[in-house]
């Protein structure tokens, strides 16, 4: 089992090398694709030892890639742009910078998720006790309005008597 290897070697993943390409003029092209825990190891396969760091690194590598992609897009068009002599005005967008305002949000797997938690959390049955308790409603409820709570007007209150020129809402 991987697990076993990932135990014994503390701060290293699994790595499944593969190997594609090489025929006639074409350079092979080695790829390494880390394992979960749970799977199994094959004798016929190779493996290597990636550290947290490398994986890191190749991430982060994979991410300035995909973002110097756009930024080499932009500047075809805008040499393109300028060899037809039409540029842009200011306020004046084109479908291409639509497209990768989009493609820098949809590129980050956390925007994504906090996207889909945000939808998922509020298409949820508002009125139900138990979905109201899950979701820690019981908490805010009592702090909806200022004056709800004895405790507000301490917590808020501002230094030097400040408050009676500054009240509170």
């Amino acid at each position: 089992m991987n697990c076993h290897v990932m135990s014994t070697n503390s701060g290293y993943y699994v790595a499944a090398v593969t190997c594609s390409g090489g025929g006639g003029a074409e350079t092979p092209v080695k790829y390494a694709t880390l394992l979960q825990p749970d799977d199994s190891l094959h004798i016929s396969q190779d493996y290597r030892l990636v550290s947290f760091e490398e994986v890191l690194r190749e991430l982060g590598s994979k991410k300035r890639v995909r973002l110097s992609r756009i930024i080499q897009r932009r500047k075809e068009r805008e040499e393109r742009k300028t060899r037809e002599g039409g540029a842009d005005e200011v306020g004046n967008s084109s479908p291409e910078m639509s497209n990768d305002i989009i493609d820098v949000i949809f590129s980050s797997p956390a925007t994504v998720a906090a996207m889909v938690a945000y939808f998922l959390d509020n298409t949820i049955l508002r009125t139900n006790a138990e979905t109201r308790k899950d979701r820690g409603w019981q908490w805010w409820d009592k702090f909806r309005s200022f004056k709800t709570d004895t405790r507000s007007e301490e917590v808020y209150t501002l230094p030097f008597n400040l408050n009676k020129f500054f009240p509170s809402v």
